[in-house]
């Protein structure tokens, strides 16, 4: 990973003045730069509390700001919840815009790897290191942000106290997306897996079907190559810092039930599965809430949820 030299003595060197001049409303806006790339996002304070332990939290796929949003019609707003939830309980949650979020970053996203994620989740998390408030740090992944946490630790690219898996897929990404496009037709589902089988062999799909375009156009297929590369269950197995596993029993894009094949895996880790939570983390009173919670931030995440983190936090 390079960074700018100037950049490591501003981020690091001179962090707690300059947040002290921008710090309102009990958060804290940064800019981080990893090479051309600009990661935007926030430190969200606890009010009172001069030292505190904090959340990152690690989006999942899709054009993710720190909110939890995507564009005009994707507006649950779960991340920016989940922040002011732990807030009260005086905890900090640092989140920020996934790089693919950033309309500064267009130009420079051609031939984008899996591994870029895990490299801006790993410079974040080193900058903060220096910061006197932060008594410990953990990483809150979701989705595919579940296995971009544990590869930033499995390398031990950063220091953290623990990791939590919200959401997150214990099958790879081939499996994944062939198990979604089957569910919806069968027929589909095994193209998919011939495609799925060449990508991997070739690392290109000669001929998509024209049904499928929408998924494995070209542009897709390089970051798809190396997203496949990884299992969840074996990085997952390498971490030994505390690990929990949830996951929602209305989550319609990743089993509730993966929660547990990601925790048996390792030495100590627990699971958990709130059964009336989705993908996105909100409280349904029906299934079928389902979509509107994802088109708007009427829907709250889970109490439980909150509970439950809060729960897993004070313990370290």
């Amino acid at each position: 990973m390079k960074v700018y030299a100037y950049l490591f003595y501003l981020l690091l060197s001179g962090l707690s003045s300059l947040f002290a001049q921008q710090g309102t409303d009990h958060f804290e806006d940064f800019k981080i730069f990893n090479e051309e790339i600009e990661l935007l996002g926030q430190l969200d304070l606890p009010k009172d509390s001069d030292k505190f332990e904090v959340v990152v939290f690690v989006h999942g796929s899709g054009n993710i700001d720190r909110d939890g949003n995507q564009g005009q019609f994707i507006q649950p707003a779960y991340i920016k919840q989940i922040g002011t939830e732990l807030n009260k309980q005086g905890i900090g949650v640092l989140r920020y815009d996934k790089r693919t979020a950033n309309p500064k970053n267009r130009d420079f996203l051609t031939g984008i790897q899996f591994t870029d994620y895990v490299d801006d989740l790993s410079l974040i998390v080193k900058t903060f290191d220096n910061d006197k408030r932060i008594s410990g740090m953990h990483l809150l992944g979701h989705s595919q942000g579940s296995l971009v946490s544990a590869l930033a630790i499995a390398e031990n690219e950063v220091k953290i106290k623990s990791f939590i898996s919200l959401c997150g897929p214990a099958d790879g990404f081939g499996k994944v997306i062939v198990d979604q496009i089957s569910a919806q037709n069968e027929g589909l589902g095994k193209i998919a897996q011939n495609h799925v089988d060449e990508l991997m062999a070739t690392q290109e799909i000669k001929e998509v079907n024209p049904f499928l375009v929408s998924v494995f156009k070209k542009e897709n297929q390089s970051f798809f190559y190396s997203w496949m590369q990884y299992d969840p269950t074996e990085i997952i197995a390498q971490i030994e810092v505390p690990f929990l596993a949830i996951g929602g029993g209305y989550d319609s894009q990743v089993p509730s039930t993966d929660a547990e094949k990601l925790a048996q895996n390792t030495k100590s880790g627990k699971h958990l599965i709130i059964n009336n939570m989705n993908h996105v983390l909100k409280e349904l009173n029906q299934e079928s809430d389902n979509l509107k919670s994802y088109q708007n931030d009427d829907f709250q995440v889970h109490p439980e949820l909150v509970n439950v983190l809060v729960a897993h936090l004070n313990q370290y």
